[in-house]
């Protein structure tokens, strides 16, 4: 059985310690056409189109509402993500045609 759901963007985990050592931040950039970057209505109306239209980060952008939360563990697919924090809540985000 072949796998159709190709990982077309990237997605860069930053943890780091601090006082309270539970802080995890999820950068993501590439290709946002299914929601699969993490960012709210205002950051993809402003940000650049690719060449077919759809919203395009080129530059690592912090996800907000995942700040603070102590993500740990982040896997991604053609049009969706999936992060775990530190308490183990899952949060999901993007297309679910694939995942």
């Amino acid at each position: 059985m072949q796998n159709n759901c190709r990982n077309d963007f990237d997605y860069f985990l930053r943890q780091y310690i601090s006082h309270a050592a539970d802080k995890g931040d999820v950068y993501t950039w590439g290709s946002g056409e299914m929601g699969q970057l993490g960012y709210g209505s205002k950051v993809i109306i402003a940000m650049p189109k690719d060449r077919e239209g759809y919203p395009f980060q080129p530059n690592p952008l912090e996800i907000d509402q995942l700040r603070n939360k102590g993500i740990y563990q982040v896997a991604g697919g053609d049009g969706h993500t999936v992060a775990v924090d530190i308490k183990g809540n899952v949060y999901s985000w993007g297309a679910s045609a694939c995942g």
